[in-house]
């Protein structure tokens, strides 16, 4: 069997939440890439990265390629606030961090997340306060949803790399 190890970046908690969810179900091991390092990937076949998307970029993306051998199997997991049926805003987070050859090659997954102010960083919320303020008039339904802290995580929406992963 091959070894799996899921390596997550997590700010207010809800990829590392996925990522539990998913060593739980594949019965894997889980980093946090804070504490990741080379020697660890290499005792591992497949390798899972998940993070959040935050101004178009997923959060430790290019860390995690960093340090990552060529010869190891990978597969991407990012999660946000985006709900899953907008799918051409969702395919435009992924055209901005994977090259077409990359998407061809990486397996890669939406999970829809929520918000969690609580959590934080100062610099996302103000992030978020000029989000609302720019979309305030042309899509005032979705800046009520995106304007307080909300969880929409489901396991269901892992249910795709998990076959994948399964299916390696």
């Amino acid at each position: 069997m091959q070894k799996t190890l899921i390596i997550y970046k997590s700010e207010t908690g809800f990829t590392q939440k996925y990522a539990k969810w998913l060593s739980n179900e594949l019965s894997c091991d889980i980093c946090d890439l804070k504490v990741c390092s080379k020697d660890k990937v290499n005792n591992y076949d497949i390798l899972i990265y998940g993070g959040g998307i935050y101004a178009g970029q997923i959060n430790g993306f290019k860390d995690f390629k960093n340090m990552v051998p060529s010869d190891k199997k990978l597969i991407l997991f990012m999660t946000g606030a985006t709900p899953i049926d907008e799918s051409d805003t969702i395919q435009k987070a992924f055209d901005t961090n994977l090259t077409k050859d990359e998407q061809n090659k990486i397996p890669h997954f939406y999970a829809a997340s929520g918000l969690n102010y609580e959590k934080m960083s100062f610099k996302h919320k103000m992030m978020m306060k000029g989000l609302i303020l720019m979309l305030k008039n042309k899509q005032p339904e979705f800046c009520e949803i995106i304007s307080k802290s909300f969880d929409a995580s489901d396991f269901s929406y892992l249910d795709g790399l998990v076959e994948c992963v399964r299916g390696m």
